[in-house]
């Protein structure tokens, strides 16, 4: 059986630009969606995950990982549960958009990373905690 062909062929770069290659990304909108891709589509091959805008680092194996796997379309913002302080969110979620959304509820991010393309996925995989949002704490 033939694999039905769900990506799209794209030129992706690092952060710093020093390398760029040619990806089958795929973008999935959910989970659902993200396992039959990883089940039918890449089970036994090395592939990347992209959540945001930014690149990979220089020391992702891109040429041995020709398929990309980018969560930039599970971007939801769940509903606020304000008795336990929780909301759930999607890993393609940008930080900016989240913090502008919280504003409205009197909610903010604590630590926030620069930049507008930084994606809550992204900023968890890469370790990124940024500098303090206000003067405060």
């Amino acid at each position: 059986m033939k694999k039905k062909t769900i990506f799209e062929k794209e030129e992706l770069t690092t952060y710093n630009q020093t390398f760029s290659y040619i990806s089958e990304t795929y973008y999935p909108k959910n989970v659902s969606e993200l396992k039959k891709i990883i089940k039918r589509n890449l089970k036994n091959e090395n592939f990347l995950l992209k959540t945001g805008n930014c690149g990979h680092g220089d020391k992702s194996s891109l040429d041995k990982s020709p398929s990309v796997i980018s969560l930039k379309k599970i971007n939801f913002i769940g509903k606020i549960n304000k008795r336990q302080d929780v909301i759930k969110l999607g890993a393609g979620v940008m930080l900016f958009d989240l913090t502008m959304h919280l504003k409205k509820y009197g909610y903010f991010i604590f630590n926030v990373p620069g930049g507008k393309n930084v994606s809550l996925g992204g900023a968890i995989s890469g370790n990124v905690h940024g500098r303090f949002s206000s003067r405060k704490f």
